[in-house]
């Protein structure tokens, strides 16, 4: 079996709490000897998406599909945001040539977002042709061929839109750059004003190839041992088989395939933290050694991978699941198809783990990563069953949520009901306690065999059913869900779930996730943007205790 050091305090820890000695006792004052270690915490990034946190330098690669339409012109057809004709691309993403009264339609930074950095943008392109912006952009008039500047109002988004292209030189590599630049010794701190006698200010439109991602997002990630890249991944129903389908550095965007192994490697060894990546369900052999290859050449050496057989398999509304069940049940793995599921899932899973051991010329140089399922501790026991997936396997991972129970309709009555006092109570009393009995659960299992349990998402699931139609209690109950993320007591209630899930054995709680907007069913933000300070969210300033203990 192979040695899991990393794994023994946890392990420890569980063996005293369960002889009835002494464990870890949560500081009421949030701070003190009682945290868990820094060690401790990671977290799951958000969608990389048009609407979400500005990530990158270049924001073109965060933009959303180009949508075919029809521009306002005076004696013209109608305008049309999208009137459904198929848009003329090459592989990369960029468009060819138009129909006629055609435009390629693009939104950056869109959406509800509660703030973004406005100014002057540098808009960058090769090709013949023309670009026009709205929203909240505006072209001003020292712009160039090739060169557009445009004014941004950090209230509103960017719409980008192709209107005219010469298809033997057409419009590509769109380059959207941000205000600001950096001042070389730290990477961390957004410069908009540079001091002239300083000579290592690096400009983001001279440096996005070298600088590529935002100081803001650089410094949210500080501190944490681990993020996970599942979101980014495109995990969920990922159609990736041959090594050929993957992400590239070259799409013209990255919301489509998502993100590139190479981005993903770049980021953990700037900031330093360990990255969790997902690969997909249908990922052949020849996609697994050469994914193992680029992780092996590109991470630093100093950081550790976990690697995970696509994500919550045992979710069925997701296309993984009816994969994997599909091949159970052919194989004749299990008569009953979750079950065959989760067997043809660890064989899966424990050949991607072999891939990765003949790649490294050191198994220990990775963690390999099992899922499980919460709520379901004989999965945890029927997927270490077998001797040789136990020998492979470095950890089990489950969700670390707490506030299930006060989303169900059946629920809906009494929370609708609660005073916002009564809420945290009920989360200290009521809810806290079970993501602590479904831990200890779990660890149980995992300690026999000396494997780690590792949190691949958690923290509350405030998300709010439907209520069985009654509009007015919905309302109600995500009011209620916005005042407790937002209300400084739900700092004690984070610091005292993760000490308790800490006590409980857990090696590593991944948080879901870093940063995001709040909408009526996901409050699963720490921030609601990037520019947010501790004290306006009390989640992130728990978060930020535990990497200071």
């Amino acid at each position: 079996m192979r040695p899991k050091p990393r794994h023994l305090a946890a392990i420890v820890g569980l063996v005293l709490l369960t002889a009835g000695l002494p464990g870890p006792v949560l500081a009421q004052d949030g701070g003190g000897s009682g945290l868990p270690p820094a060690s401790f915490m990671g977290t799951n990034l958000g969608f990389f998406a048009d609407y979400a946190e500005w990530v990158l330098v270049d924001v073109f690669k965060m933009s959303a599909p180009w949508v075919s339409g029809v521009a306002w012109t005076p004696d013209g057809p109608p305008s049309q945001w999208d009137d459904g004709r198929p848009l003329d691309v090459d592989g990369q993403g960029w468009v060819r040539s138009l129909l006629p009264d055609q435009v390629a339609r693009t939104t950056i930074l869109w959406g509800p977002l509660p703030t973004r950095p406005g100014g002057r943008y540098v808009v960058l392109y090769e090709g013949e042709g023309t670009l026009t912006y709205s929203g909240g952009a505006t072209r001003l008039v020292s712009s160039t061929p090739g060169r557009d500047l445009i004014e941004v109002d950090p209230t509103t988004g960017i719409e980008l839109d192709v209107v005219a292209t010469n298809p033997e030189n057409y419009v590509r590599n769109i380059r959207v750059i941000m205000p600001g630049g950096i001042y070389a010794s730290d990477p961390y701190t957004l410069v908009t004003e540079p001091d002239p006698a300083r000579t290592d200010y690096l400009s983001f439109e001279e440096h996005y190839s070298q600088i590529v991602f935002h100081p803001d997002f650089l410094a949210s990630l500080r501190g944490f041992s681990g993020v996970r890249f599942m979101n980014w991944q495109h995990t969920n129903g990922s159609p990736e088989t041959g090594w050929a389908d993957r992400p590239r550095l070259d799409d013209a965007r990255w919301t489509i395939h998502g993100v590139p192994l190479e981005i993903i490697c770049q980021l953990a060894n700037q900031v330093g933290f360990d990255p969790w990546i997902n690969l997909p369900h249908l990922a052949d052999d020849n996609y697994l050694q050469q994914a193992a290859t680029l992780i092996h050449n590109r991470l630093d050496p100093a950081l550790t991978p976990y690697i995970e057989y696509s994500n919550e398999v045992g979710n069925t509304a997701f296309e993984q699941h009816t994969y994997l069940r599909s091949r159970g049940l052919s194989l004749g793995l299990d008569p009953d198809g979750y079950r065959a599921a989760w067997r043809y899932y660890t064989i899966r899973a424990t050949q991607m783990f072999t891939i990765f051991e003949a790649v490294y010329d050191n198994p220990d140089r990775f963690h390999a990563v099992l899922g499980s399922s919460a709520a379901e501790p004989w999965v945890t026991q029927l997927i270490l069953d077998d001797p040789d997936t136990r020998t492979h396997t470095d950890l089990v991972t489950i969700d670390g949520y707490f506030g299930y129970e006060a989303n169900w309709n059946s629920n809906c009555d009494r929370i609708a009901n609660m005073t916002l006092n009564q809420f945290f109570n009920y989360l200290a009393t009521e809810a806290l306690p079970l993501g602590q009995q479904r831990t200890q659960a779990h660890t149980a299992i995992t300690s026999n065999y000396n494997i780690g349990l590792a949190f691949y998402e958690g923290g509350q699931h405030l998300t709010v059913n439907d209520c069985n139609g009654n509009t007015a209690k919905r309302q109600t109950i995500e009011t209620l869900f916005d005042q407790a993320n937002r209300d400084p007591r739900i700092k004690d209630i984070y610091l005292t779930h993760f000490t308790n899930t800490w006590q409980a054995g857990t090696t590593l709680f991944n948080h879901y996730v870093n940063t995001d907007k709040w909408t009526g069913d996901s409050r699963f933000g720490s921030r609601e943007h990037l520019n947010q300070t501790r004290q306006q969210a009390p989640k992130w300033d728990a978060i930020q205790t535990i990497i200071e203990n």
